[in-house]
Formats: structure tokens, sequence, C-alpha cells
């Protein structure tokens, strides 16, 4: 060609902050997505990034997009929400764990202000389903099904409704599984530490089970340090057993009979300060028309009448001396 035949032309430069729009409104959301991680350089608003990541958790549950949202308020209500999720929803225990971790480090951040104050009751929601979820693994892999990536459903739908953890009490007393009722005690005695509702899981325990077994959950008098339980006696022994909290008791229980009652470090954390949050000094209802010297003494009935043997009701009711006083016991 001559140079007569050529017409000069122009180059139009894309503005790759328009394309991520376009591809946005094309509701190519994944691409929109892609394509800002490719733009070194190049500022895409948080607000635009967050239109993405919602309407891929709104639209595929994809939990990935929606730990990237940075709207505090959305992914609390979005954490708070997923016990109303239906069965084919596609996420597994360990995707619903970090959920609710992202949205307990947003709730509790120096640096959320800009979007508003979150609630202390929301905070105290969240923290409850986390620790909820730590005790679910740990009974998961206690019974020997410990997948990380098995589906949330079994979680979401038995763990989180009202009253979930004293069902869940009921069933490992009724088997005789002291270990397992023993971290769901420590890990929830905001929810089953009254001496009331502990009576009421306690019964579901084998008459003949040995009550030293389980005598570090029996009823205890109300005490000025908030301590819920007794642990360090012995059947025949005259000394008072130790009274403690419940970080005490599972650090010794630990440490002597090998139990594990936390995830980790972080798991350990997150439930303990949950705890100093629901201030459970009032939580064996000193109050309450539970009366532990009757329970103490019917059980101890019971326990002759089932076993025939004088010694296992004897020392029911010895622990209960030391835990309730003898005024107390009349």
């Amino acid at each position: 060609l001559s140079s007569r035949q050529l017409s000069a032309c122009a180059v139009k430069t894309l503005d790759p902050v328009k394309l991520v729009y376009s591809l946005m409104d094309e509701g190519r959301r994944r691409e929109a997505i892609q394509m800002t991680r490719k733009l070194a350089g190049f500022i895409v608003p948080p607000d635009v990034m967050n239109v993405c990541y919602k309407s891929l958790w709104e639209d595929e549950y994809d939990a990935d997009a929606l730990l990237q949202v940075s709207d505090v308020h959305y992914v609390i209500n979005a954490a708070l929400s997923l016990g109303n999720c239906s069965r084919s929803v596609p996420l597994t225990i360990e995707q619903v764990s970090d959920i609710y971790a992202r949205a307990v480090e947003m709730a509790t951040s120096t640096t959320t202000s800009e979007f508003g104050v979150v609630d202390r009751e929301a905070i105290q929601r969240l923290l409850s389903h986390l620790v909820k979820a730590g005790t679910y693994n740990l009974l998961a892999q206690r019974f020997g099904s410990n997948r990380l990536e098995a589906s949330a459903w079994p979680f979401l739908s038995m763990f989180l409704g009202p009253g979930a953890v004293l069902d869940v009490a009921l069933s490992c007393a009724s088997r005789g599984d002291i270990s397992s009722l023993t971290i769901i005690f420590v890990r929830h005695y905001d929810e089953i530490g009254s001496n009331d509702l502990r009576a009421q899981v306690l019964e579901r325990l084998p008459l003949g089970l040995s009550v030293e077994a389980y005598s570090h959950l029996l009823p205890l008098s109300a005490n000025e340090t908030g301590e819920l339980f007794c642990y360090g006696d012995s059947n025949g022994a005259a000394s008072q057993p130790f009274t403690l909290h419940a970080s005490e008791l599972s650090s010794r229980m630990q440490r002597e009979e090998g139990l594990t009652f936390y995830l980790n470090d972080q798991d350990k954390l997150r439930t303990i300060d949950y705890m100093r949050m629901k201030s459970p000094e009032h939580t064996l209802n000193e109050n309450s028309p539970f009366d532990a010297s009757q329970w103490f003494g019917e059980r101890a009935h019971r326990i002759h009448t089932f076993t025939g043997l004088l010694d296992p009701a004897v020392a029911l009711c010895s622990f209960g001396l030391r835990r309730i006083g003898e005024n107390d016991a009349g």
C-alpha cells in the first residue's frame, strides 16, 4: 500500500476499572474479581468489591467470598443467619467456623468504628456459636468423625437452637459418656451449669455408674468467687474437695486425665472470653427452688434400689455433704 492509501487511526486505552464495572453489570462477578487481582497499580473501590463478594455469597454460598467482605454488619448478619440455612447449602463445618471467627474478629476490632457500634449481644451470640462449633468438632473427634470438610448441616440444625446444648448433654449422659459430658459442662456451663439443669442431666446417668466418675459434676452450693465445680476428693476422703472455675477444672483434668477441652489455644481464649462476658457468678442459681439435698437423697435411694449395694449410695451422700454442707442437707 502507498502512503496515500493509509489513514490515521487512534487506539483508545481501556479503563481497567470500567472493565470491572462492565463485568459486574453483566453479572460476571467472579470474572470481575479475577480482573481486579490483575489490576496492579489500579485501585478498585471497596464498595465495588463488596458488591461482587456479596453476590457470590448470596447466589452460591461462597464462603471464601464472604470472608473478603469488608462490611462489618453484613458479615455479622450473615454469620448469625447461618442457623436458618437449608440442608442443601454447600458449607462445611470448617467454613462455618471460619465465618464465625471472621465475624467475631470484625465485631471486636477497634477499626470498625466507621461502621457503627456492634452491640454486645451480637458479639455474645457470635462467640456462643463459635464456641459451639468448637464443641461440635471436639465431640466429632471423640466419636471418630473429625472431618472438617464434612457438611455443616448437622451442626447448624442441632447445635444452635434453644435447648440444643442441654439435649446433647442429656444424650451423652444416657450413654454414660462422662468425658464428653465434662467437655460440654466446661464449655457451656452458662447454659447447663445451674444446679437444677445439672441435676436434670446427671439423672440420665446409669445408676450403676461409679459416683466418683462424675463427682466433679455434682450440684454445688453457690460461693462468692463463682467457682462451679469440685475436684480432688474421693469416696471416703475426709478433706474438702477443691472448688474450681471451669478453666481450672479443664487444666487439671487435661493434665491428670488427658482429656482435651479445646481445639487449640485460640479456641481456649475465645471460650474463656465468652464465659467472661456471661457473668457466670450467678450460674448456680442459688435462689432457685431446686433442693440439692433432696436430689442427693433421692438419687442415693435409687442407686441402692437398683444395684442392691449400700456403698455407692453412701458415697453419693458423702459427696453431697461436702458440696452443699451439712446445714443445707438438713
